[in-house]
């Protein structure tokens, strides 16, 4: 599962299968709520590659 734990300035702290992460704030979706399935996309594999 994948958590944003808090903001930190421009960083967000993510938390991925029992990992924590800081990832640049803008490659999450807007905070306007409207999906951005691009940027989910890249997160994601950004999080499968700092897990291994």
């Amino acid at each position: 599962m994948l958590v944003i734990d808090r903001f930190e300035g421009d960083m967000a702290v993510i938390e991925y299968n029992g990992k924590t992460f800081d990832l640049p704030r803008s490659l999450l979706p807007e905070e306007d709520g409207m999906f951005n399935e691009q940027r989910l996309i890249y997160l994601k594999k950004m999080l499968l590659i700092l897990r291994d």
